[in-house]
């Protein structure tokens, strides 16, 4: 996909409205108690940060995995550190991800 220019254009251009629904279903899922569904989004967020080769996020993602594994006696909330960084990590993603789209050439 990154030697043709215009498949990569096409995936960035749907990247920040997908990051903005993951960061929802993300807090929603520790509003709510659900590690595993946490856990299932932080997994699906790696694979495709991966791919963008975010490696800050990428790891940021890894540490709420092991979190959802460890959180038996504690399950991350909203305010949990990791899922904080995490969000913010993606916000700013987003934010890149949107400034290169605004100036690429029509």
């Amino acid at each position: 996909m990154f030697d043709n220019a215009a498949a990569l254009e096409a995936v960035l251009h749907s990247v920040p409205a997908w990051m903005t629904d993951m960061r929802t279903r993300l807090h929603a899922a520790a509003a709510a108690g659900d590690v595993p569904q946490l856990s299932r989004h932080a997994h699906t967020l790696r694979g495709v940060l991966a791919q963008l080769h975010a490696d800050h996020a990428v790891a940021l993602t890894r540490e709420l995995e092991a979190v959802c594994r460890d959180a038996s006696a504690s399950p991350p909330t909203p305010a949990h550190p990791n899922l904080i960084a995490l969000l913010d990590a993606l916000h700013a993603l987003q934010v890149e991800i949107a400034a290169w789209i605004s100036h690429r050439p029509a």
